[in-house]
Parts: structure tokens; sequence; C-alpha cells
């Protein structure tokens, strides 16, 4: 297995290169001298041996970019030297402070079979500590086109969590951009998806963000993004653009009570004309009801006689059979006396009913 090249004493002297006064200091020199070298004269890094940056910050490994750099490496193959650091846990090992999404293209193609792509020439400092780690990645993408401003504005977050800058000032100061700018951009990383996505499609909506984020109408919020997208706004329009949304919005929801009155009123008309109609109805329905009523009543009546005769029917057979037990000597039940009594006692009320011509009461 191969052993990484370091170079400690690579830039020896050049420690007190830069400052902060709005340019970017040793960072920046660090990445322009590794890049100025040729991949020639670092040898490669086994790939087996190659780790990620442990404060990697970069969410979006795929993409235009992505496919426009893994066609570039498979025309010209690896052109540029990456920098990384002596892995502090497995000895032999190198994390890489950026260059990812070269690196995962090189395993790509190595898994291809093409050849030249076993590893990677990476530039072993010994001397990158934690802090150089967050930070190195933001110089090294700076000044690319490929970069990602929600890529920038996850690690300023990391960082600003992590302590690397005492303020926003001291930050907006190492990266060379004024205070607000920065904060505009550490903020996109709280943004919701749909502001997210539009900065990520349209790299000039940034300003346009921090007018969205103070839209809580999800509906509006999505128009404006639309427009944006379809050129049909400017930038600049955006807070007008708002707020005439929010006119029609109003605007809209006034027609809609208006016509909800209109046909409320116009129900309660044909309501009130036609109670008389109902009124009609309901006189022929009462008639109708006593009539029916009537005839329901009387088939009840014929209902109740027939079961009456069926009642008797049943008795005289009943008491044909208790006879010739009784004759027999059968033992007779006390339950079934009980039943006896209590059907003749109740045959007994309904003729003493009947005779005094008074209707049956609750007591029954």
């Amino acid at each position: 297995m191969a052993k990484p090249v370091r170079t400690a004493s690579y830039l020896q002297g050049k420690s007190g290169v830069g400052s902060r006064g709005g340019t970017l200091n040793l960072a920046a020199t660090i990445v322009k001298d590794t890049e100025s070298l040729s991949f020639d004269a670092v040898p490669l890094t086994p790939l087996e041996q190659i780790h990620s940056n442990p404060f990697q910050y970069r969410k979006n490994m795929s993409g235009a970019k992505f496919e426009e750099l893994e066609n570039s490496m498979r025309r010209e193959g690896i052109t540029s030297v990456i920098l990384g650091r002596p892995h502090p846990e497995k000895p032999g090992h190198v994390q890489i402070v950026y260059g990812h999404r070269r690196i995962a293209i090189t395993r790509k193609l190595h898994q291809e079979g093409i050849e030249g792509f076993s590893g990677y020439p990476i530039l072993i400092r010994d001397d990158l500590t934690d802090e150089q780690m967050r930070k190195l990645p933001i110089s090294e993408n700076k000044d690319r086109e490929d970069t990602s401003i929600l890529d920038d504005a996850y690690a300023y977050k990391a960082m600003m969590e992590a302590k690397v800058f005492r303020t926003q000032e001291e930050a907006a100061d190492y990266f060379g951009i004024s205070r607000r700018t920065f904060g505009e951009i550490l903020q996109l990383a709280d943004d919701p998806p749909d502001i997210q996505n539009l900065i990520e499609t349209k790299k000039d909506t940034r300003r346009a963000a921090r007018d969205l984020r103070n839209v809580p109408e999800a509906d509006i919020r999505a128009q404006v993004i639309q427009d944006l997208l379809a050129d049909a706004i400017t930038v600049s329009q955006v807070p007008a653009h708002i707020e005439t949304l929010r006119q029609h919005k109003a605007q809209q929801s006034v027609i809609k009570e208006n016509k909800q009155a209109e046909e409320g009123a116009q129900l309660e008309g044909a309501v009130g004309s036609g109670l008389e109609d109902i009124s009609s109805k309901a006189r022929r329905d009462d008639v109708s009801g006593s009539l029916a009523q009537t005839t329901q009543e009387k088939n009840k009546a014929l209902h109740e006689q027939s079961k009456l005769g069926t009642w008797k029917n049943q008795g005289e057979k009943y008491a044909q059979r208790l006879q010739k037990r009784l004759q027999n000597g059968d033992p007779i039940p006390t339950e079934e006396i009980q039943q006896v009594k209590e059907l003749s006692q109740l045959f007994h009320t309904l003729t003493r009913l009947l005779e005094s011509k008074q209707p049956p009461t609750e007591t029954l």
C-alpha cells in the first residue's frame, strides 16, 4: 500500500501571506498554490486510503456540473491536485480538504476499469487544523463557477455553530465579503425548501429570498417563485409583485363573499315564495295521513282479533293435554302451575275491562 506524500515544508515561509482586511488569508494562498502544481509532481494516493473531510458541507454531489466535470475527466484524465492531511485515526490514510466530487468521479471511472484512475494526487499537509479543514473548502470554491451558494450557507452555519468565528463580522472579513452579504447567505440555510430551490435554480435571486422569507402565504410565495423562474418579473420587482398579489387575493375574497351573500338572498326569496305551496301540501298530507292512520288502526284491530283466536285454540289444546296428564297421575311442575295461574288472572282482568268498556291501562 503506497504511503501518502507528506509535505510539511511546502509553502514554508508563506504563513504570513494574506490579511483579514477584506482579503483571504493563508487558506486561499494554500489552495491557489496547490492548484498551480502539476499533478505529475505529486504521487497518486490509492483510492482505498482516501477519506472525506469530516466537516464536509456539500449537500449535492450530482447535477449538470457533476456530469460536466465527469465528462471532462473522461476526456482529459486527472489534471489537478487537491489538498489533504494525514487521517488522525488511520495511519497511512488521508482526509481530503476539498475535491469530493473529483474523488467520487475517480472512484466511478476506476470501477468502470478506465486506466489512470486508481488513485488521486493529493498534497498532504501535516499542519492542517480542524479550523482550516472547515475554512479551506469555502476558500477553494469561492471563485469557481460550480460553487453552490447553498453549500456556502450550510458551511457558514456549521462554522458559526462550532464557534470557528466569534462574530459574523469576523467571518465576513475572513472570506472577504460584506457583513450584509454574509448574513444573507447564512440565512439561506434556514429558509424553506421552495426558497432554497429557487436560489439553486436561479442563482441571481438571493435578493428575492430576503423578500420571500417574510411572506407567510404559501400560495403567494409560490406564485412569485413561479414568475421569477419564468422571467415574468425581475428580482427588484418582487416586493411590488407580492403586494399586487395580496391585493388581488383580497379582492377575490370580497367578490366571493358578495357572491355567497347574493346566492343566499336568492335562496331566501325562493324559500319565501314556496311557503304557500308547502303549506297547501302539508294540509293535503294531513288529510291523507288521517285516512292512512284510520286504515292502519283497523288493520291492527283485525290482527289482534286473529291473535286472540290463535291463543284460544292453543289454550283449549293445552287444557286437553293437561287433563290427560292429571288422569295419568303425571306430576305438574310448580313453574307450570304458576304460569297457568298468571294466565288465568290475566284473562280475568281482560274480561272485567271489556265488561266495563274501559280501555286497558299501563297496569296491565
